[in-house]
C-alpha cells in the first residue's frame, strides 16, 4: 500500500516537473521572442531615419547597407538562439529517483534577478541565465 502512495506521488511529481518545464520553456521563448522584435525594431527605425534623411534632405544612406547587415545578424541569431533551446527541452530528464525535504537545508538557490528557484548546484538561473 505504502509503495502505491509513493509511486502516485512520484507520478505526480513527474507530471508537475514536466509541466514546469513546459511553461518555463515557453516562457523563454516568448521573453527570446521579446527580445529580437525590440532589436529588430530599433534597426528598422534607425534604417526608416536614413531613409527620410536620404528623401527629405537629400543625405546619402551611407550606414543603410550595415544596419540590414545588422538586420540579418539579428534575425539569425534569434532563430539559431530559438532552435537551440526548443533542442534542449527535449532532453529534460523524465525519471525522479527521490526526492526529501530538509528544513535545515534549503533544496533550491533563489535568483535575485527573477526570483525563480534553481537547482542548489546551479551556478547560473535556469530562467535568466544570472549567476546566482
Amino acid at each position: 500500500m505504502l509503495e502505491k502512495v509513493a509511486d502516485s506521488i512520484k507520478h505526480g511529481y513527474k507530471e508537475a516537473s514536466s509541466y514546469a518545464h513546459k511553461k518555463l520553456d515557453e516562457s523563454k521563448r516568448l521573453t527570446y521572442i521579446a527580445m529580437r522584435n525590440a532589436e529588430l525594431k530599433k534597426l528598422y527605425s534607425e534604417l526608416g531615419e536614413l531613409y527620410y534623411k536620404e528623401v527629405k534632405f537629400n543625405e546619402p544612406m551611407l550606414n543603410a547597407k550595415k544596419i540590414i547587415t545588422k538586420i540579418e545578424n539579428t534575425k539569425r541569431h534569434w532563430e539559431d538562439k530559438l532552435n537551440s533551446e526548443a533542442v534542449e527541452s527535449d532532453e529534460y530528464s523524465q525519471e525522479v529517483k527521490y526526492t526529501t525535504i530538509n528544513k535545515n537545508k534549503p533544496n533550491f538557490k533563489f535568483c535575485q534577478e527573477c526570483n525563480v528557484g534553481n537547482s542548489i548546484n546551479a551556478t547560473q538561473c535556469e530562467h535568466c541565465g544570472a549567476r546566482l
